[in-house]
């Protein structure tokens, strides 16, 4: 970053930190233009430098693909990890067996040769055709809910 940039952040963390005494809204106005400036300020100054990158890249390739591979957003692999014994993890076999055995220390292994078997013939294939609903039996059941109090509402 440069002066210039520097100094607009700074203006806009001032007139800020006077917005938030004051709360009047002169005061977050002149924020608002102070943030714009110095957010305008920032993007012009990365641009200028995205340039300079770009121009440069015969000659500084290095530069080009630092500044490249800085914006790329997928990283590949894991990070070190560090086991239960706080001995680092380096390769991704041994990254992969210590997820394993986290992982399956945390679920339940079933017992599968205890299933239960399903009688199909138990179930009745009739209809509901009528339901004989009384209001006398409507109004009792009603009567006897108790209220639920909801929180956080």
């Amino acid at each position: 970053m440069n002066d210039k940039v520097i100094a607009k952040i700074k203006k806009s963390k001032a007139v800020f930190e006077r917005y938030k005494q004051t709360r009047e809204w002169k005061d977050h106005l002149e924020y608002a233009k102070a943030r714009n400036a110095a957010k305008a300020e920032t993007r012009r100054t990365i641009r200028e430098y995205e340039r300079e990158v770009a121009k440069q890249a015969k000659k500084n390739p290095k530069a080009f693909f630092t500044y490249v591979n800085g914006k790329l957003k997928n990283q590949s692999g894991f990070p070190i990890l560090k086991d239960v014994n706080g001995k680092e993890i380096c390769s991704d076999l041994e990254k992969a067996e210590a997820f394993n055995v986290f992982f399956s220390g945390v679920f339940t292994r079933e017992d599968a040769t205890n299933v239960p078997c399903v009688d199909h013939q138990s179930y009745t294939t009739e209809l509901l055709t009528t339901i004989d609903i009384d209001e006398s039996q409507v109004l009792n059941l009603l009567r006897t809910l108790q209220p639920v109090q909801i929180i956080g509402i």
